[in-house]
C-alpha cells in the first residue's frame, strides 16, 4: 500500500495526514470482483474505519470499467444518454453514475486551476436559456467567459417562470404548474452574483491592472453589482468598469459580448438537451448541468483554440488565458484514475458545493436527489 493514502472517513485524525508513515492502518482482508480481482482491504486503527486501494481509484464501488474520455467526446458531440448508452453497451443508470462521478473530478479540478490561474484578460456575463422536464421550465445558465481566450471560467443556474406569447390554454397550464413550483425570488439577479463571486476571486490574483466587465443591459445585472460593495471600490481606484452592449446588436467578432455569443452557439450545437427545439431536453437538472461541466472540460482543455488557424490549433483555451499547459496536463494524466475528494478541494464552493452535493432542484421531482455517501468525503 502506498503512503500517500490516507483515512476516507472525513472526521477521521488520520484523514488529513501529513507524515508518510503507515503505522496508522492495518491489512483487513481481502476480497475478489470480476473486475479488479483480489483486492486487499485496510482497517485505520483510529475509526475502524475500512477501505482498500480501489476506495482511491475513480472506479471506486463499480462492476465494470468505462472509458470516461469516450463519454466525454460523445457529450460533446451532441449524443444523447440513450444513444451513448446503447454505443458503450452499458445502462442508462451506469452512464448517470460515471457522468457524475466525472462531473465532480472535473469541478474539483477547474476550481483548483482557476484558483491559480493570473487573470490577463477582460470578462464577458450573459445568459443562456433553455429548459428542463417542460417548456414550462425554462431555466438560465449564466456564463462568464473571457474576452481573448473563450474560456469559460463558470456559470450558474436558476430556474425561470415560463414567458413570452402562449394560447389561453397555455396559460391555464402554467397558472396550475405555478402552484406546485416556487420561483425563486429576484433569481436572475441572485445568480448572477455568482458568476460575479468568480469576477472578485479572478481580479485578486490578476496581471491586468483593469478589468472590463462586459454585459447586455439587463437591470438585473446592475442591482446585482451595486450590492456588490468589492466592485464600487475596485471601480473608485480605476481596477474595474462595467460595460453594457445593446442585446439586439449584431453578434459578429466586434461585439465585446462575442465570447458568450460564441459559447451559446456551441452549446446550441454541441449538446443534444439544448439544441433547438430537441426532442432529447434534460429531465434533471442535476444531470443536465453534469454534462454541461463535462462539456465545458472539453472545451476548456481539449478543444483547440482555432481548429482552422494552424499559428493557434496548437493552443487550448486555458493555455490562451495564461495557465501552464505541462502542469494541467500532468493533472489531467491522473483525473480519470485518482479520485478527488470533496474534502481535500477546498475552492469548490457556492454553486460548485451544490451541483456537487445534487442539491439543485428539479421541478416537480418530489424528494430530493440521490447522493451516495462515499460522494460527501
Amino acid at each position: 500500500m502506498h503512503n500517500h493514502f490516507f483515512c476516507p472517513n472525513s472526521e477521521c485524525k488520520n484523514h488529513k495526514r501529513t507524515l508518510p508513515d503507515n503505522d496508522w492502518y492495518t491489512p483487513n482482508g481481502v476480497y475478489h470482483t470480476r473486475t479488479f480481482g483480489l483486492v486487499q482491504r485496510y482497517k485505520c486503527i483510529a475509526c475502524g474505519s475500512g477501505f482498500s486501494a480501489q476506495t482511491f481509484s475513480l472506479d471506486y464501488c463499480v462492476k465494470k470499467k468505462v472509458d470516461y474520455l469516450r463519454i466525454q467526446s460523445e457529450i460533446a458531440s451532441s449524443s444523447n444518454g440513450r444513444a451513448i448508452s446503447r454505443n458503450m453497451e452499458i445502462s442508462p443508470a451506469t452512464l448517470t453514475n460515471r457522468i457524475d462521478r466525472l462531473a465532480r473530478q472535473y469541478i474539483a479540478f477547474h476550481t483548483d486551476q482557476m484558483a491559480r490561474l493570473k487573470l490577463k484578460e477582460d470578462l464577458a456575463a450573459d445568459g443562456f436559456e433553455s429548459f428542463c422536464v417542460s417548456q414550462y421550465f425554462p431555466n438560465n445558465i449564466h456564463l462568464l467567459v473571457g474576452e481573448d481566450s473563450q474560456l469559460v471560467y463558470a456559470f450558474s443556474y436558476v430556474l425561470l417562470r415560463r414567458k413570452g406569447r402562449m394560447t389561453a390554454k397555455q396559460k391555464a397550464k402554467r397558472m396550475e404548474l405555478d402552484k406546485l413550483v416556487a420561483y425563486p425570488k429576484r433569481g436572475v439577479e441572485n445568480s448572477f452574483k455568482e458568476v460575479l463571486e468568480r469576477v472578485e476571486n479572478s481580479m485578486k490574483n490578476r496581471e491586468k491592472k483593469r478589468i472590463i466587465l462586459w454585459t447586455d443591459e439587463k437591470k438585473d445585472y446592475k442591482r446585482a453589482l451595486g450590492k456588490y460593495q468589492f466592485f464600487e471600490a475596485a471601480r473608485v481606484q480605476g481596477q474595474f468598469a462595467h460595460n453594457t452592449v445593446s442585446s439586439r446588436a449584431a453578434r459578429t467578432v466586434d461585439n465585446p459580448l462575442f465570447p458568450v455569443n460564441y459559447m451559446d452557439r456551441e452549446l446550441r450545437k454541441d449538446m443534444a438537451n439544448h439544441t433547438r427545439e430537441t426532442v432529447c431536453f434534460a429531465r434533471n437538472v442535476c444531470n443536465m448541468l453534469n454534462r454541461m461541466v463535462i462539456y465545458f472540460h472539453w472545451h476548456n482543455y481539449f478543444k483547440p483554440f482555432r481548429i482552422d488557424k494552424k499559428d493557434e490549433s496548437q493552443y487550448q483555451h486555458v493555455e490562451k488565458a495564461g495557465l501552464d499547459r505541462g502542469r494541467y496536463e500532468l493533472e489531467i494524466s491522473i483525473l480519470h484514475k485518482r479520485r478527488r475528494f470533496l474534502s481535500f478541494s477546498e475552492h469548490v464552493k457556492s454553486f460548485w458545493n451544490l451541483l456537487w452535493k445534487k442539491m439543485i432542484d428539479t421541478p416537480l421531482k418530489a424528494g430530493g436527489e440521490y447522493l451516495p455517501r462515499y460522494a460527501l468525503s
